[in-house]
């Protein structure tokens, strides 16, 4: 039963002219109130939708650029396990890996203090499983 089958009936019924034209106002608010939440939604997920793919187009550069990147410096840089190895001018890798995240490639520190479970970053809070350093 729509609403305004519901009003039709209720104009039989006893109720002053008053009231039944209120009823029949606030239906037709609620009605257009309704129209516009749902223009409104229909607005809003396009809008998500659209940032979805933008979102999935700057993981894909950004993955590009960090490829680059290392490749660019990949006589001063070696990544094994997700993790970033500076290469020392007398041969060998540096004792800890830098951040593969962060721009500037800080260092990352053990996690816990000397043991051997993570390696942590100080700059962006990221934390990756232990590896040693790659061997020559």
């Amino acid at each position: 039963m729509g609403t305004f089958d519901f009003l039709k009936e209720l104009q039989g019924k006893v109720l002053d002219a008053a009231t039944y034209q209120l009823l029949e106002r606030n239906f037709k608010m609620q009605s257009e109130n309704n129209r516009l939440l749902q223009e409104n939604n229909d607005l809003l997920q396009q809008r998500i939708e659209s940032l979805v793919q933008e979102i999935e187009q700057l993981k894909d550069e950004n993955k590009r650029l960090r490829q680059e990147q290392l490749n660019t410096n990949s006589d001063l840089f070696y990544e094994i396990e997700g993790l970033i190895w500076k290469k020392r001018s007398e041969g060998g890798y540096e004792s800890k890996p830098r951040c593969p995240i962060c721009s500037n490639r800080p260092t990352l520190h053990q996690f816990p203090p000397g043991g051997k479970m993570h390696w942590c970053c100080s700059s962006c809070d990221a934390t990756f499983d232990y590896a040693g350093p790659p061997e020559l």
